[in-house]
């Protein structure tokens, strides 16, 4: 539509550009301003056509746009119903407030001034139970102390006692003594006829009875300190087969 209009627009332009020869030739002079008045009544509708298919994209977008716009509202009615409504609302609710009344505080404070007695209280003896059982752990601590030092020191004893063993008798280091000499002299079935006074004296002059190969021996062996210092045997008569 719109190179239509273009051309009838531009189309009295052309004609008269021609002259009025040519115009004469074809339909002549009267025949030319004929056509010129006929296409500036189509050009004239030509325009009317396009004004009124123009209003009518106009008034279809205007519909269009209406229809978006109620459907909208229809999204926003139930909101701006609440909107509306949200006065009334505010005063139910200040009403509700109204008739909510505040209960009286001193019985919940005297409820707590008396919870905080008791804590106090079980505090208190709480202290005091962990301050005695502090005591007694302590004289515990120093029962246990004792006992260690008792036991260390009894320990002390008998570790003493077996590793350095008393001395043995002096009677009994001089029989051995005696013994011990006989034997590695050779001696056999040696026998002490000394009594105990006799081994304790310093030195010892002990008198032994031994044999031989045979032979009975006695005499005496001498003990001074802690050794054999001296010993004198002779062989008696009596024979052993």
């Amino acid at each position: 539509m719109d190179s239509s209009l273009l051309l009838l627009t531009n189309l009295p332009s052309v004609l008269l550009a021609q002259g009025p020869e040519a115009s004469d030739g074809a339909f002549g002079l009267g025949g030319s301003w004929l056509l010129i008045g006929a296409c500036v009544v189509v050009l004239g509708l030509v325009i009317a056509l396009y004004l009124v298919v123009a209003d009518r994209r106009r008034l279809e977008a205007l519909e269009n746009r209406s229809q978006d716009l109620e459907a909208r509202w229809q999204q926003w009615q139930p909101r701006w119903q609440d909107w509306e409504s949200l006065p009334q609302r505010l005063q139910e609710l200040d009403q509700r407030l109204a008739a909510i009344q505040i209960p009286d505080l001193e019985p919940l404070q005297e409820a707590q001034n008396g919870l905080q007695r008791e804590i106090h209280g079980q505090n208190q003896a709480w202290h005091q139970a962990m301050d005695q059982l502090r005591e007694e752990l302590e004289e515990a601590r120093q029962h246990l102390a004792g006992a260690r030092q008792e036991l260390g020191d009894k320990l002390s004893q008998v570790e003493a006692r077996t590793a350095t063993p008393p001395p043995p008798p002096r009677a009994v280091e001089v029989r051995a003594l005696v013994l011990q000499y006989l034997l590695d002299q050779g001696y056999r079935e040696p026998k002490i006829l000394s009594d105990e006074a006799a081994c304790r004296a310093e030195p010892a002059e002990v008198q032994v009875e031994v044999h031989r190969n045979g032979v009975r021996y006695v005499g005496t062996v001498t003990v001074a300190e802690h050794a054999v210092a001296d010993a004198k045997l002779q062989a008696g008569y009596g024979m052993f087969p």
